[in-house]
């Protein structure tokens, strides 16, 4: 399984934390049930609680962690008792927040989350059943519908799919996992029956879905809700971009990002197919050069505009 990124093993440390201090003194195998994790993945986790404080760092400002052969216990430095105070702008955002990725975490309406939004909304005053909504954007047709059902019904559904970044249409038949939203997308985790891998689709990429009827008995390998999982085998480039390339280190995720002078920056980013970088160099144009990786890929994009330039003529002469 890959290796969770920075801001989601941050998201699972500060939901652990808490957990442990409100449960007092849980045993390590029920923290590592609760949030489906080894018990050396939560160890390594809770390394870096010990240093977390205030200034000047002495003993009283910083949590306390204590370990014991099966137990784990968590002791909040004083400053944590200070209420929190949010301005009315901060409390609207995260009850926004909140509200919006609920459905796609699987939220419990008598949960914890519920009801700490619920004692949130009261002091802001807002009603959260008619005072505040919030609607995601959702690809045309009932795609996220069709999907949601699979998941819960744990139904196998054959869709069609388009590849953006290998340009290719296929059909195959999947398991569907989990759906989740993030950056402005729609994405389904499913186990792909025609790879037996699991993999990521994005919904509004996909153009048919047709229910099979047939019913599997799987669940999800992963929790992040990172919309590309790069695999340690696929190759790497490094791009050398001016200031007017530096968007693709924003759009995309980098594996390195270096400042160079005069603005520019170099850049290594995960190739997932040969068109996808072909496409990148086109929209960078004169604005990036590869600098390093496999042969083939340091002449994507001299091979892409080259076949342009012979279906469009050098000349202009063709249609």
């Amino acid at each position: 399984m890959a290796r969770p990124s920075a801001t989601d093993r941050l998201g699972r440390i500060l939901a652990i934390v808490p957990w442990i201090a409100e449960q007092g003194s849980p045993l390590i195998a029920d923290v590592c049930a609760r949030f489906d994790l080894t018990p050396d993945e939560l160890l390594e986790d809770l390394a870096v609680v010990p240093m977390v404080g205030l200034h000047p760092y002495t003993p009283d400002t910083l949590i306390e962690l204590v370990i014991t052969d099966d137990r784990v216990s968590i002791e909040y430095g004083n400053h944590f008792e200070r209420p929190l105070r949010l301005t009315e702008d901060e409390a609207l955002v995260l009850l926004a927040t909140a509200t919006a990725s609920a459905p796609a975490r699987g939220h419990d309406p008598q949960g914890a989350l519920a009801r700490a939004l619920a004692k949130l909304a009261d002091v802001v005053g807002v009603d959260l059943e008619d005072d505040l909504q919030v609607v995601l954007d959702e690809p045309p047709g009932d795609h996220v519908p069709v999907l949601e059902a699979a998941v819960r019904g744990r139904e196998a559904v054959h869709i069609g799919y388009f590849s953006h970044a290998r340009n290719q249409h296929t059909e195959r038949t999947v398991e569907p996992l989990r759906l989740f939203h993030t950056g402005g997308a729609w994405y389904l985790d499913a186990h792909c029956r025609s790879t037996e891998e699991e993999r990521v689709f994005r919904v509004d990429r996909i153009t048919s879905i047709e229910p099979t009827g047939e019913r599997f008995d799987r669940t999800a390998g992963r929790t992040s809700t990172e919309a590309f999982v790069p695999d340690v085998d696929l190759p790497r480039v490094t791009l050398e971009v001016d200031p007017q390339g530096s968007w693709v280190a924003e759009q995309y995720p980098v594996e390195g990002r270096e400042a160079l002078a005069d603005g520019r920056q170099r850049v290594t980013l995960v190739v997932s197919a040969t068109p996808w970088l072909e496409r990148l160099l086109l929209r960078l144009g004169p604005h990036a050069r590869v600098i390093d990786g496999p042969d083939e890929l340091r002449q994507a994009g001299i091979a892409a505009a080259t076949r342009l330039l012979e279906r469009y003529g050098a000349g202009g002469d063709q249609q």
